[in-house]
């Protein structure tokens, strides 16, 4: 199996694009929260 080097690297770097991530919600917005479960019985 080959080594995976520089993985600290990476993961700090998808740590920092996670923590800054900013999701606008708002009335315009094309999805909401409202949401089915079609797996549950009717």
């Amino acid at each position: 199996m080959k080594k995976f080097h520089g993985k600290k690297r990476y993961f700090n770097k998808l740590r920092s694009l996670v923590e800054n991530y900013q999701l606008h919600v708002g009335e315009d917005s094309w999805y909401d929260f409202w949401h089915r479960h079609l797996d549950f019985g009717v």
